[in-house]
């Protein structure tokens, strides 16, 4: 009943209709923290879903925050973008734990078990928020009271 479509379709047009919102290119974007629960079903959509969106995933860097705090329900989402805004204005994206066997789909740098110090691409206003793309972590001029679902950094 929870599962994502195999393919990652659902995940990937959420994703596509928010970049196109925000007006930004999926080339645009560097930095993604996944929703990652560890399933093999859900997890798998999703790299599916990234690599349908970002299609040249070798600068792409994801994470998932629920590797260290496990699935708060309710509060996942906003936890997940506080990691976020962190990694954005700090340049430290969180490890990854308990990475160990990779599926062999799972090509994107996950930021495996280590800390990783990256410049995020910020363009002058997007970040993809943990499986709730229709919330996009913005900063920059934009105007927040025309644009709904963002959150101003």
């Amino acid at each position: 009943m929870t599962d994502p479509r195999s393919d990652g379709l659902g995940v990937s047009s959420c994703i596509n209709k928010s970049l196109e919102n925000a007006g930004v290119s999926p080339e645009e974007v560097n930095y993604v923290n996944a929703h990652a629960t560890s399933t093999v079903a859900g997890d798998l959509a999703e790299v599916y879903a990234i690599k349908q969106v970002f299609k040249d995933t070798s600068e792409l860097k994801m994470n998932g925050t629920k590797s260290m705090i496990g699935h708060s329900l309710g509060a996942a989402g906003g936890l997940e973008a506080i990691a976020t805004i962190k990694a954005i204005t700090s340049g430290w994206l969180h490890p990854t734990i308990n990475q160990d066997n990779l599926e062999e789909d799972v090509t994107i740098d996950t930021v495996p078990n280590v800390k990783k110090k990256v410049m995020i691409h910020v363009p002058p206003h997007v970040a993809i928020h943990p499986l709730h793309p229709h919330k996009i972590l913005t900063r920059g001029n934009l105007d927040p009271t025309q644009i709904e679902d963002k959150v101003w950094l």
